[in-house]
């Protein structure tokens, strides 16, 4: 009897490991999201987080936006580590210490919305500033970055949602 040959299976997963359970289930209240979104924020070497909430005519929080001015996301450090579920991104020369290190704060956008737009300036290669923006979504594993003209604009992230309309979130 002829032995079957060796298969190699890859592991593969379905969108929602990183939209509920890394996103949603991880993080339960808004206010732990967005403490993780914040956390990325200093990680990235930020001096300055601004956090906008817009507003509709009733009161109600409909949008958030978070801007950081730290080292921005390389398109190396998105092809190498962002893509990578687990893969904390480092600094080479952190200037405090790292609150994150397990490589899923990201998708703690997916407690508060369902799709997230990223904006970011970074330095390429250590020397000429690059733009990128990308929007991910809820159901999808992939992302397309569009690069975009980066003159005079300074290093950091921007990370914009438009809010679920939960309970959680109103308050």
């Amino acid at each position: 009897m002829a032995v079957e040959p060796r298969h190699t299976i890859a592991f593969e997963m379905q969108p929602q490991l990183l939209t509920k359970q890394l996103g949603a289930d991880l993080y339960p209240s808004p206010g732990d999201a967005l403490c993780q979104l914040i956390a990325n924020c200093l990680d990235a070497d930020s001096s300055r987080v601004e956090i906008t909430v817009g507003r509709n005519e009733l009161g109600a929080p409909t949008t958030l936006a978070l801007v950081d001015d730290g080292c921005g996301i390389s398109l190396r450090d998105l092809q190498e580590s962002f893509r990578l579920v687990g893969t904390h991104v480092q600094l080479r020369e952190p200037r405090r210490e790292t609150i994150g290190s397990r490589g899923i704060g990201r998708f703690a956008v997916f407690a508060l919305a369902a799709q997230s737009d990223w904006d970011t300036v970074a330095l390429e290669d250590g020397s000429v500033k690059a733009r990128h923006q990308w929007t991910v979504r809820d159901g999808s594993l992939r992302f397309e970055v569009r690069p975009e003209p980066a003159e005079g604009l300074p290093t950091g992230t921007t990370v914009r949602v438009g809010l679920k309309q939960t309970e959680g979130i109103a308050r």
